[in-house]
């Protein structure tokens, strides 16, 4: 897969930091948030989220389609496509909601939430309410799966496990 972030790792581990920093404000039963190498992946009751931080200074500005950070272009089709890849790893059992892709601004200013081309732009400061304040889609035992499929284990999970390894010892 290639890399969403092309900058240092130190730069990427900020920015994922301050992200996932921000999404732990999300209430903890209903969301569950697994970090990757240069996103996050947010599955809770309002659905499934794609998070990618964007590091540049500056101010963000739209015209049409064109999304730039300080006069520097803005790419949202490496987004879009891991998204797509993201939907296509988890299958349609797992969730049968569409993966929403998020640009979370860290570091540029910018104004109310705006979508651009099917990609979500939040600044950081609202993008625990931006993913909140939405309609609810999904029960949280669907959230809960979608984490499972990514590898992260969910509270719960060995009690439940080592109650049917006891049910069929017995």
């Amino acid at each position: 897969m290639s890399r969403l972030l092309r900058v240092s790792e130190r730069a990427r581990a900020d920015a994922l930091a301050q992200v996932t920093r921000e999404l732990g404000r999300l209430d903890a039963w209903s969301f569950w948030s697994v970090p990757g190498t240069d996103h996050v992946v947010v599955a809770g009751t309002t659905g499934v989220f794609l998070v990618v931080p964007e590091i540049r200074d500056g101010f963000l500005s739209v015209e049409g389609r064109h999304v730039t950070v300080d006069g520097a272009h803005v790419r949202l089709r490496p987004i879009r496509a891991a998204a797509r890849r993201l939907r296509n790893k988890l299958g349609t059992g797992a969730v049968g909601v569409a993966i929403e892709p998020m640009l979370c601004l860290t570091r540029a200013t910018a104004g109310a939430p705006r979508t651009v081309q099917d990609v979500r732009i939040v600044p950081i400061s609202g993008l625990a309410a931006d993913i909140a304040r939405r309609e609810k889609v999904l029960p949280p035992v669907r959230a809960q799966r979608v984490v499972r499929t990514l590898g992260m284990t969910v509270a719960g999970d060995q009690r439940r496990h080592a109650a049917v390894l006891r049910r069929r010892a017995g």
